[in-house]
């Protein structure tokens, strides 16, 4: 089996850049919201460095680290899972590891706690926001499978909820 990318079921609930007129003109205070709510059901035998999208995020997006989360089921032996961009593919999480057994952490984990409340482009590594919106208009999140192809079959679920800057 190649390796592929994987959707999720559900599209994002909430449109960053109407939140953000809005808020420009002064009818909305900045506020927590759900950027992008999702899950997918992942095949056993997806092979290593197979990719399963998360969705496309505003880079100005500032995530909550108490309230953005994945969870997973056990996913059989080896598995770890890393979660960034293409331009740091490991920049919220790195390694985690989903094969001993189900359950679920901060898709900040592997964050710095002194970088909590930049905006999404920091976090993925990029110089300035202009460098991120070179690569496109809008961050696009993946996990990455790594360690050992899925010896079961897996599920994933997210949440990714914050503000905007």
């Amino acid at each position: 089996m190649a390796a592929t990318t994987h959707k999720g079921v559900f599209a994002p609930v909430c449109l960053p850049g109407e939140v953000r007129k809005l808020a420009a003109a002064g009818y909305v205070q900045q506020f927590q919201h759900v950027a992008v709510q999702d899950r997918a059901e992942i095949p056993s035998g997806v092979e290593i460095n197979s990719k399963i999208y998360l969705g496309e995020i505003d880079w100005d997006f500032i995530p909550n680290r108490f309230s953005s989360h994945i969870a997973f089921d056990d996913a059989g032996t080896g598995q770890t899972l890393d979660i960034g961009d293409a331009n740091d593919p490991d920049a919220l999480v790195a390694g985690q590891d989903i094969a001993a057994a189900a359950g679920s952490v901060s898709l900040l984990k592997s964050v710095d706690i002194d970088k909590h409340g930049d905006p999404l482009w920091k976090l993925l590594g990029y110089a300035d926001r202009k460098a991120a919106q070179a690569t496109g208009p809008r961050a696009i999140l993946f996990a990455t499978v790594k360690g050992a192809n899925l010896g079961a079959a897996t599920s994933l679920a997210w949440v990714l909820v914050g503000t905007l800057a």
